[in-house]
């Protein structure tokens, strides 16, 4: 595994169609998108092989954070592959990553996995570890069970 990579894990008590749902469904992908505390005041998301996605995050304290890319893959409910580069506040995109997502049941037809892997350790959230990103899913295991 290279030192660049990020991979992330979560064991998620719901169906692989309905996580997945989550990932590209726009009311509701912003129920849970981005770190505890923000919201998504923007966004706009065209889900289909090419298609491009933005998202705004804002933040109590008014800071605002753009985020976009294209999707490159989308095999639902099974994977999805998109791009991923910060914006600037002009809305220049910085570094583009890629980033593939995967969702398989595990153990049993109501549980399924989550997997996210991408060169994301210094651009998922700016001055972010490993540890501030597992927080991400918990919003989307929430939702997705209900």
């Amino acid at each position: 595994m290279s030192d660049t990579v990020l991979h992330l894990e979560r064991l998620i008590a719901a169906p692989p169609e309905r996580v997945f749902a989550h990932w590209v469904e726009p009311a509701l992908l912003v129920k849970w998108w981005g770190p505890e505390g923000a919201h998504i005041p923007e966004h706009a998301i065209d889900v289909r092989p090419g298609g491009a996605w933005r998202t705004t995050m804002g933040f109590s304290d008014g800071r605002r954070m753009t985020v976009s890319g294209v999707y490159r893959t989308i095999d639902a409910p099974k994977r999805l592959v998109f791009t991923w580069a910060w914006e600037d506040e002009k809305g220049e995109r910085g570094h583009e990553t890629e980033v593939t997502v995967e969702f398989a049941a595990v153990f049993h037809p109501i549980r399924s996995i989550a997997r996210m892997s991408g060169v994301l350790i210094s651009i998922v959230w700016p001055s972010a570890s490993v540890g501030s990103m597992m927080p991400m899913f918990t919003p989307v295991m929430s939702s997705a069970r209900q």
